[in-house]
């Protein structure tokens, strides 16, 4: 796939990578924090608007491990746990990883496409490894929350909701990392991705 630059007249060479997808989806992924209780939680900047309701409305589960404490809430129909998320913290997600070893450990920009359409153009520039395996295709349950990786969430969810995995595919241009934000910006202003538009 050839991507072109009209500002700057240069054409980008991207070469696709195999995804592969495991079985399944997971809900529910913020339930899984339980490295620290609500009180924990509380005490961080990021917490301290939910403070005051959070010890006043439920002073009685302060103790409790955050993740057990929000789970609760949405199942009994508590809204009060959205309020701790990230907007897309409470989203179905899959895990899936780039196969490619050639690639994994190189940086620049890639992008993820459904079926011909372009849908999301992004830079890497630690490694393919940290971005994808262990960023859009593995949801952590930290992630999920205010303090957590908001885009993470927001890709994996978009690729989860695809009917098709097979339909999803990943290309990558490598390039060193000072160029890579500005083609990156480029290629988002040319193309206007749908996913790369903030909601």
């Amino acid at each position: 796939m050839k991507l072109h630059c009209k500002k700057t007249g240069a054409e980008y060479q991207f070469v696709r990578a195999q995804l592969s997808f495991e079985e399944g989806v997971s809900s529910d992924k913020f339930g899984e924090e339980n490295s620290k209780t609500v009180r924990k939680a509380l005490s961080r900047n990021g917490y301290a608007k939910l403070r005051e309701t959070t010890e006043a409305v439920y002073p009685s589960r302060l103790d409790e491990m955050l993740g057990d404490f929000l789970l609760r809430l949405k199942k009994s129909g508590d809204n009060f746990y959205r309020d701790f998320l990230n907007c897309n913290g409470d989203e179905e997600y899959s895990t899936f990883k780039v196969t490619d070893k050639n690639i994994l450990g190189k940086r620049g920009v890639y992008a993820y496409k459904v079926g011909n359409e372009l849908r999301y153009i992004g830079r890497c520039l630690d490694s393919i490894r940290k971005r994808v395996n262990q960023g859009h295709g593995k949801i952590y349950p930290k992630n999920c929350y205010l303090d957590g990786r908001r885009t993470n969430c927001r890709i994996n969810a978009l690729i989860t909701k695809e009917k098709t995995k097979d339909a999803v595919s990943f290309w990558f241009c490598e390039l060193a990392p000072d160029k890579a934000k500005t083609v990156e910006k480029c290629l988002i202003n040319e193309y206007t991705p749908q996913w790369n538009k903030r909601r």
